[in-house]
């Protein structure tokens, strides 16, 4: 048998891809991940995001740290929105 480690808590990840989910009120988003084509499920702190620009189906940069069972937003940044790059 082996085990293999993928994520240790503390660990950050950097998440690239399509917004699929967003619920402001809980804090929770989901990204569709261009790297690996998975979706992942990350909590954020409502009052540390800009939240006014962030809508599902938009294409999104998010800086993330591992909490052993889940993972938590640093940041949340829009790349790009119908297809031009946000500044």
């Amino acid at each position: 048998r082996e085990i293999n480690i993928l994520a240790v808590p503390g660990s950050v990840f950097t998440f690239a891809g399509r917004l699929t989910y967003l619920d402001l009120h809980r804090g929770i988003l989901a990204i569709l991940n261009s790297s690996d084509d998975k979706n992942y499920e990350i909590r954020f702190s409502p009052a540390r995001i800009d939240r006014n620009n962030l809508g599902v189906g938009m294409e999104v940069k998010v800086v993330a740290t591992f909490e052993g069972s889940q993972y938590n937003a640093r940041s949340v940044a829009v790349t790009t929105e119908n297809g031009t790059l946000e500044r």
